[in-house]
This record gives structure tokens, sequence and C-alpha cells, in this order.
């Protein structure tokens, strides 16, 4: 067994760890994912996919950051707004 994010493209280790934060472990003989107590999780592609396409659409850290510093400085929300905005369209 090993940790599951070492058989897994970042993008999708980040959304399955977001949409499944028990797993642990990955069982490459078994083909599962195991929680910290080693039972299996069961995986519902369709969730992690949403994760997927929620983490695709943020924009990036450094962007974030830029917005976050031009709010403080302007007195604006545009950070806070486009967070909140793609958390509503793809809502998980």
């Amino acid at each position: 067994m090993t940790n599951f994010r070492a058989y897994l493209n970042p993008g999708i280790t980040q959304a399955l760890g977001a949409a499944y934060p028990n797993i642990h472990v990955y069982d490459p003989e078994n083909n599962q994912y195991l929680d910290f107590e080693g039972n299996p999780v069961i995986i519902d592609k369709e969730k992690v996919q949403k994760y997927v396409l929620r983490i695709r659409n943020y924009p990036l850290i450094q962007e974030q950051l830029d917005m976050m510093y031009w709010d403080q400085v302007n007195g604006t929300t545009v950070w806070r707004d486009t967070i909140a905005k793609i958390k509503s369209e793809l809502s998980v």
C-alpha cells in the first residue's frame, strides 16, 4: 500500500482528497482506496469530477493573491466575488 497521491496526477489528487478527506492510502493489489482505519472507500467518479471542474476553474494562487491585494488597496471584493461565483456555479 502506498500514499494515494503517488498514483494520480495533481489535479485528480487534489479533487479526490477534497471529495474524500478520509482517504489515507491506495491499495494497488486490490485496486481500492482505504481510509485511516483500513476500510475501503467507495469512490463516486461524478463527485470527484465535480471537484476537478471546480479546481480547474479557480484562478491560480498568484492571481488570487493579487486580487486580494488590490481588494485591500481599493476596498473592493473582486476575489470574494470570483470565488463565490465559482462555488455557486460548480457546487459539489
